[in-house]
């Protein structure tokens, strides 16, 4: 009663004489036999059961694991040979799937959007028996690299594939050779921003050629090989060759063209 008096800043007396007049009804329980109303889940950010490559804990624990040990492993082995874990527009998080139905050991690349959300990802096969070599989440994406455009960089540089752009600041990848009508619409909105194609340098690809030229003739400015790089095969092939972790974005400018010139250069890259 003591702590009461306190609390209440009252007397014994007028704490009895308030209790008189408390009154509370208690309304009875109605059950009723309908299902609960579940609301529709979120679509996931990720596959499932994903491993983060740089979270040591969940390293050790999968690797003692005899049915994991080898795909985490391999996962960390491949980012560390290929330069990802360093690279100058690397990605925040590198994961693998370990028991994903469609996904499963394979490499997960998220695509992060301009609000620092996971929108979208990509995988890459680790063993020679996956194929397709890269799969793409199913729907509408957003370009990798969105969310880390630098503007003391004046240009936009679009490749292929999300290895490849994150040793280039300011590199964004498509996921594929065109953009979609959503990554389009991002690119429109970057004002101020000069955008170059930095395509694979596949000489083989008939299909790719015609793209590349139709850009050129479309006065879309594009990375041209130069000579002495002819046999690379991608800018992270040079990057891994020079163990470098960042490939000079002004070098990329320098070599780049539209139009009849950008046309003639690539015939002459060509030859």
């Amino acid at each position: 009663m003591e702590w009461l008096q306190l609390v209440c800043n009252k007397n014994y007396t007028q704490i009895i004489a308030d209790t008189k007049n408390f009154y509370t009804e208690i309304q009875p329980t109605i059950f009723n036999d309908k299902q609960p109303i579940i609301e529709e889940q979120p679509e996931k950010d990720l596959p499932d059961n994903c491993i983060d490559l740089e979270d040591l804990q969940q390293i050790e624990f999968y690797s003692k694991n005899s049915k994991t040990h080898k795909t985490v492993l391999h996962a960390r082995e491949y980012c560390i040979s290929r330069r990802l874990f360093t690279s100058v527009n690397r990605c925040k998080h590198y994961y693998v799937s370990i028991n994903d139905k469609t996904h499963h050991n394979r490499l997960v690349i998220p695509f992060y959007n301009n609000q620092n959300k996971v929108e979208c990802y990509q995988t890459r096969a680790l063993f020679d028996n996956q194929f397709p070599k890269y799969i793409t989440k199913v729907g509408e994406k957003c370009l990798y690299g969105e969310n880390t455009l630098d503007n003391n960089v004046p240009y936009i540089f679009i490749f292929e594939g999300p290895i490849d752009s994150m040793f280039v600041k300011n590199g964004v990848a498509m996921a594929g050779t065109d953009l979609s009508n959503k990554q389009q619409s991002f690119i429109d909105s970057c004002i101020g921003f000069e955008k170059i194609f930095v395509y694979d340098n596949d000489t083989d690809n008939k299909q790719l050629a015609r793209k590349i030229n139709n850009k050129l003739k479309q006065n879309q400015k594009v990375f041209i090989w130069p000579e002495k790089f002819s046999k690379f095969k991608d800018i992270n092939e040079v990057c891994c060759k020079l163990k470098i972790d960042e490939f000079n974005w002004k070098f990329i400018v320098d070599n780049s063209f539209s139009g009849t010139e950008g046309v003639v250069k690539r015939v002459l890259s060509c030859s």
